[in-house]
């Protein structure tokens, strides 16, 4: 009986008797199932969508503070663009950041400021940082709304998402939110401060921003698993 060989001495006999193919030159769409003679190099394609011109220039720049020397081919996606292009970038492309994310990173970092500016204000009581707190708050109304909205159209809601109230109507039908009340608080706390502001309204809104609001803030971060 013949002695069985191992798989790696097999390997060395077929390479022992084979001589390599030599290198040919094709089009890249007939080189399908081809093995490359050497290390391949490209571009990077990168398609931005929902970018304002005013951002463009910083967006390059940290592009070029990135550790490659590979070129950066950039289309920054928007209305006027081809839909034939759109088309082939959703159907070819892997996504990087999408709008959920982008809008979840912001409002992670806008709570941590309204946590600071509350923080400053325990210590310093200054009506101007108690302004601030304001700001931030509305500013974090705008973010929560519209991250939930981008979560409840990833999860199938197309419908009925276009406005605040809206969108937390249906966050909450969808058990992403519990507490109803303080949801119809915050969202007409918002509305308050954009059309009424004197002193006592700042007082008011402050103290329900500190009390309530912060921790509906921090409770629909968690429901959208946001770090």
């Amino acid at each position: 009986m013949k002695e069985m060989i191992s798989l790696e001495e097999a390997r060395e006999l077929v390479l022992a008797n084979v001589d390599p193919l030599p290198q040919e030159t094709v089009p890249v769409l007939e080189a399908v199932g081809r093995v490359a003679a050497e290390d391949l190099r490209s571009d990077i394609d990168i398609a931005v969508f929902g970018a304002p011109p005013t951002s463009w220039s910083a967006f390059m720049d940290a592009l070029e503070g990135l550790p490659t020397l590979l070129e950066f081919d950039l289309v920054y996606v928007n209305d006027s663009t081809s839909p034939a292009l759109v088309e082939n970038i959703e159907k070819d492309g892997v996504t990087l950041m999408d709008k959920l994310t982008e809008k979840g990173m912001k409002l992670s970092l806008a709570l941590k400021r309204l946590s600071e500016a509350l923080e400053d204000y325990n210590r310093l009581s200054l009506d101007s940082i108690r302004d601030g707190v304001i700001q931030r708050f509305e500013f974090c109304t705008e973010l929560a709304w519209k991250t939930t909205r981008e979560y409840l159209i990833d999860q199938g809601y197309s419908e009925g998402v276009d406005s605040p109230k809206a969108v937390m109507r249906k966050a909450y039908t969808a058990g992403l939110i519990k507490n109803e009340q303080g949801w119809v608080e915050l969202l007409n706390a918002r509305n308050l401060t954009s059309h009424i502001y004197d002193e006592e309204t700042a007082q008011r809104v402050f103290a329900m921003i500190q009390n309530d609001f912060l921790p509906l803030f921090r409770q629909l971060a968690d429901a959208l698993e946001l770090e």
